[in-house]
């Protein structure tokens, strides 16, 4: 029973005591200090939230333009696999040697390599909306070049690069910016796909989805 007691007796030691008592003290110091200022800390934060929206409000919208791609069943001669409705179906060919999971995922490889993505850009030319513009404007349609990157009357290229850099931009610096605005997804379950395009015009955005569908489509067919 003694030693019960002798346990119980030891307790924490005194300079235990003196720290959770000084951390308590300091805590509230510190909640003392953070109430008298309230007013400037709510003010502070009350501004830096108005130039947060100001900021927001000033950017371009940006738009952004989907297709879904779902999966399709068809049947043919000599019992040929299911096959892709869209993207997935590369044009309603069969490719040989590989049912439509691998015909999918040759199909999204094609899209995302430098080569497809550089004809595609040169195709189209989409240069200048790729790499120079910088808004959309509503009431024309027309799309707001910068002429610091480039001179739409003069069609040429001005931007401020190093010197051993071309004022036009590169197929590789055409990739990553176009790698920026491209989203590809799949889903594993259902096989279906998602391809989207974000841009400053929403005209551009559908229609360089348009394209995109249509060109993996015809180059996959050629192949």
């Amino acid at each position: 029973m003694g030693n019960l007691v002798d346990r119980a007796g030891a307790g924490i030691p005194s300079e235990h005591h003196a720290d959770y008592a000084d951390d308590e003290i300091d805590l509230r110091e510190l909640f003392g200090v953070l109430w008298r200022g309230k007013w400037w800390i709510g003010g502070i934060t009350a501004i830096a939230s108005v130039i947060a929206v100001v900021f927001a409000l000033g950017l371009p919208n940006i738009y952004q333009s989907e297709a879904l791609l779902a999966p399709a069943s068809s049947s043919g001669s000599g019992g040929l696999a299911k096959q892709y409705g869209g993207l997935a179906s590369l044009a309603g060919l069969s490719l040989p040697g590989g049912g439509s999971d691998d015909k999918t995922a040759l199909g999204l490889e094609v899209m995302k390599s430098r080569f497809f993505i550089a004809e595609f850009i040169e195709r189209h030319d989409l240069l200048v909306p790729l790499m120079a513009s910088i808004g959309w404007d509503q009431s024309t349609g027309d799309l707001i070049i910068d002429d610091e990157i480039y001179e739409s009357a003069a069609k040429k290229w001005v931007r401020d690069v190093p010197p051993s850099k071309r004022a036009a931009p590169s197929s590789q610096e055409a990739k990553q910016k176009f790698e920026e605005l491209l989203s590809i997804t799949e889903d594993a379950k259902s096989g279906f796909i998602s391809l989207s395009i974000e841009h400053y015009s929403p005209v551009v955005a559908q229609q360089w989805v348009v394209w995109l569908i249509e060109d993996i489509n015809n180059t996959l067919r050629e192949q």
